[in-house]
């Protein structure tokens, strides 16, 4: 049992280190067994209940401050599309995003990303999000059948070395990267331990406030919904004209009461939860397209798209999807682990 506790400790001090190596910031959500979220009865309807007394989360966690950039998305990437144009299809970063496309003469191709734009969005499917929490769960490895399982049962290798993805895929046993439940983003999103200096409570805005968002730049805005072709162009280099190309973190204000960005804007967000709109998904009755709003000017038709009862729906065929990576919370034993050779940083709450 003594050898069994080691591993598991080592196993969560790991994940840790790993994720700030590939330049990942990450805050541990608290407060277990906080209180859920109570919707209120004005608000109440077919689309919104699913959130009533929902949001409490009986463990700890950590979440990533912010989504998979592209310079993150890139460096994994290329690791894989130069050797076969199946990998490079599977794997390529959309053309919506700023990375440019490097020609070789093989199969298959490489990606850059122009320098001082490492940290913008990158807009990407489901699968291609599983398949990146496989690679971390599986330590970064170069091998493509580790790309398929491990944190979740994406797809295998058929008999001639291609590729099958599976039409449903579940998170594993033991994952050590995963994807958000409704509970977890919820409460990393809006509960706040002290709300009102001393008693807990949940905000309706994931910026830590109970009134809308105002769209607008940086300057005098919350979040970058209904930017300008030039307002764009202006936050990247010229380089993109489009909201998938700008970068994350850009509203530094704009956080949760956990300190976690991108909540308003980025991509719409992953969510690991019962599609609570009765429609298909990738991954059935298991895996769910459930994800809160992104900054597209597609977005601007619905009414308070950004409050905590508003989610959307979207189809597995779409690549215009993102995640705040959830992860172990080292327990206090990774320290003595740390000391003898596994590594350990201290935990923190940003």
């Amino acid at each position: 049992m003594k050898v069994f506790a080691i591993g598991v400790v080592a196993s969560a001090a790991t994940a840790s280190a790993q994720l700030e190596d590939l330049g990942f910031e990450f805050v541990t959500i608290g407060d277990p067994g906080n209180r859920a979220y109570s919707l209120p009865s004005d608000r109440a309807g077919s689309l919104t209940n699913f959130v009533d007394g929902r949001g409490s989360v009986s463990y700890a966690f950590r979440m990533s401050k912010s989504e998979i950039n592209v310079g993150q998305w890139v460096s994994f990437a290329n690791r894989f599309t130069a050797r076969s144009e199946e990998l490079d299809d599977l794997l390529q970063p959309p053309v919506t995003s700023v990375a440019t496309r490097n020609f070789l003469p093989g199969p298959g191709e490489t990606y850059s990303v122009p320098a001082g734009l490492e940290r913008a969005q990158v807009p990407l499917s489901a699968p291609q999000v599983m398949m990146y929490l496989n690679w971390l769960h599986n330590d970064r490895p170069s091998t493509v059948e580790h790309l398929l399982t491990g944190a979740y049962d994406v797809g295998s290798l058929d008999g001639a070395g291609g590729i099958v993805l599976n039409e449903k895929a579940v998170r594993q046993p033991g994952a050590r990267f995963w994807i958000p439940t409704l509970d977890e983003y919820l409460k990393a999103a809006h509960y706040d331990p002290a709300k009102d200096g001393t008693d807990p409570g949940w905000w309706d805005y994931a910026h830590t406030s109970d009134i809308a968002p105002t769209a607008g730049l940086p300057s005098s805005g919350d979040v970058a919904r209904g930017l300008t072709t030039e307002e764009i162009r202006g936050l990247t280099q010229g380089i993109s004209a489009v909201h998938t190309g700008l970068p994350l973190m850009l509203y530094p204000d704009s956080v949760s009461p956990w300190g976690i960005h991108d909540l308003l804007g980025g991509r719409p967000e992953l969510i690991d939860e019962r599609n609570p709109f009765d429609r298909p998904s990738f991954a059935g009755d298991d895996f769910n397209f459930t994800v809160k709003a992104s900054s597209d000017n597609a977005l601007l038709f619905l009414s308070d798209v950004d409050r905590i009862e508003q989610f959307l729906s979207r189809s597995s065929s779409e690549s215009n999807v993102n995640v705040h990576i959830v992860t172990l919370v080292p327990s206090p034993w990774s320290v003595a682990v740390g000391v003898v050779g596994v590594g350990m940083l201290g935990r923190r709450r940003g």
